[in-house]
């Protein structure tokens, strides 16, 4: 903390150096407190954007995963694994019939409805 220094100068006045040092040190947490906590609720807003772009890729892929995906994969549709490429880009994957295969799309939730596209590769998602 090198405000608190500062601020101990300040305030010492009349006061010991230990009370002056201590109150620059409790002035300098709370700075520090309050602007951890601006930080934060600026940022909620991302974090709920993300949580709704999360949220809408994976019920569009499960309609995809419903209406698409062969018996074999159907079946493993409470397994979705997903990997976020980016803020509104997935890769959203169901388990195939052997751990080397997976039926995956990608899905970009930019668009209205989102848009959900086959992956040709029947790999599954990197662990």
């Amino acid at each position: 903390m090198l405000v608190a220094p500062v601020v101990s100068r300040r305030l010492r006045g009349s006061r010991p150096a230990e009370i002056a040092d201590d109150r620059a040190g409790t002035i300098a947490v709370l700075g520090v407190t309050v602007v951890l906590a601006a930080i934060g609720l600026a940022h909620a807003g991302a974090v709920d954007d993300a949580k709704q772009a999360m949220g809408e890729q994976l019920a569009a892929a499960r309609r995809y995963f419903a209406r698409e995906a062969p018996p074999e994969y159907r079946v493993n549709a409470g397994h979705i694994d997903v990997w976020k490429q980016s803020d509104s880009l997935f890769r959203t994957c169901i388990p195939g019939p052997d751990a080397d295969h997976a039926l995956c799309v990608f899905v970009n939730t930019e668009t209205e409805p989102p848009d959900v596209r086959l992956d040709p590769a029947h790999v599954p998602n990197p662990r």
